[in-house]
């Protein structure tokens, strides 16, 4: 059949990233070939399998009914193949099969459970593509981030030309008290009076831009938090969708994106602190909060890319992979070694406990 409902389409696309032994398990060769979801894909998509239960055997007349349909739908799709024998020939046993392996009732049950499967492997996928959209959208809010960090560092150098201007014209202003002292002249009130407003304006500007500078400070902590935040959550959910993909769910592994957010948030951090020490203000809150931030990330960033089977049989051979995200970034030029050990349940309980 052509017309190939919407659910199967977005299946279809999801097969060509599934492993063999999860699609085999979600379409069984020898009860429901995923032949027999492909040709009848938009006849099947049509039906009410939601109403069949195990436990409802007055269904029994209503499911002979569909699978005595999807017997002979397949029947006709293996007859339309005239220019492919084998293709027909497959088809025309599936549909044996069909009728001598199913008891209705169950076949419209397994039909129904499969459709499930797929809604929910389907619902999984929209989900990684909106948090590979929130990724993208964060890195957009890096990227404000950092603009603000360095308006923060234009206003420092700002204050710091402020402050030299200010002392010179100080000086300016104390040299002249000494030598109208000496020598008074008509020119004294007047031209004192114009170093004290150069002396005023620069130190009105100066506190401007300091107000300006810490408000940018705390602004710019509170959405380093924000972004953090929504990298730690990204960082969890792809933990999550790692854990589910060994039951089957499509899972992105590529850690790059989040290896990249994490980094710039390490930079910005450290932006922050350098600005922070550069102001020469006593700004404690700030210098606080973004120790605590560093502390959460550095502590969150390790990720293990690779987990072990589930299962460990005794003597059996298995690998792991441990990642850590910050990696060079978080000291230039010597990479950092990353160790993992695996320890036993006894082990595991006895540090928890020591942990409590």
């Amino acid at each position: 059949n052509s017309l190939i409902m919407a659910q199967w389409r977005e299946m279809t696309f999801l097969l060509n990233i599934m492993d063999d032994q999860t699609i085999s398990s979600l379409y069984p060769a020898a009860t429901f070939p995923i032949e027999f979801r492909h040709y009848l894909a938009s006849w099947i998509e049509e039906q009410r399998w939601e109403d069949f239960s195990l436990e409802n055997v007055e269904q029994e007349v209503p499911a002979q009914t569909l699978l005595n349909q999807s017997i002979h739908l397949l029947q006709t799709v293996a007859q339309g193949n005239v220019n492919n024998v084998v293709e027909r020939m497959k088809l025309m046993q599936l549909s044996k099969n069909l009728l001598n392996s199913q008891r209705p009732l169950e076949f419209a049950v397994m039909v129904k459970d499969v459709l499930r499967k797929e809604k929910i492997i389907i619902s999984e996928k929209h989900k990684l593509e909106t948090m590979q959209q929130k990724v993208n959208s964060d890195e957009e809010d890096i990227k404000k981030l950092t603009k603000k960090v360095a308006l923060i560092m234009e206003y420092r150098k700002k204050m710091h030309q402020l402050e030299e201007e200010f002392n010179w014209e100080k000086q300016n202003y104390e040299c002249m008290q000494a030598i109208y002292q000496q020598n008074p002249s008509d020119m004294k009130d007047r031209e004192m009076k114009a170093v004290m407003n150069k002396i005023k304006t620069h130190e009105f500007e100066r506190h401007r831009l300091s107000m300006e500078c810490k408000h940018l400070l705390r602004d710019s902590v509170e959405h380093l938090k924000k972004s953090q935040d929504n990298f730690l959550s990204a960082l969890n959910a792809w933990r999550w969708e790692q854990h589910k993909s060994i039951i089957g769910y499509p899972f992105s592994d590529d850690l790059n994106p989040l290896q990249s957010w994490s980094e710039q948030l390490l930079v910005v951090n450290s932006s922050l602190r350098q600005e922070l020490m550069l102001v020469h203000e006593p700004l404690s809150d700030i210098e606080e909060g973004l120790k605590a931030l560093l502390k959460v990330l550095i502590e969150s960033s390790f990720v293990v890319e690779l987990q072990p089977p589930q299962v460990i049989k005794t003597q059996s051979k298995f690998s792991a992979t441990v990642r850590y995200l910050l990696g060079e970034t978080l000291i230039p030029g010597k990479p950092v070694t990353v160790k993992a050990q695996i320890i036993n349940e006894l082990q595991a309980r006895s540090m928890g406990a020591a942990l409590g």
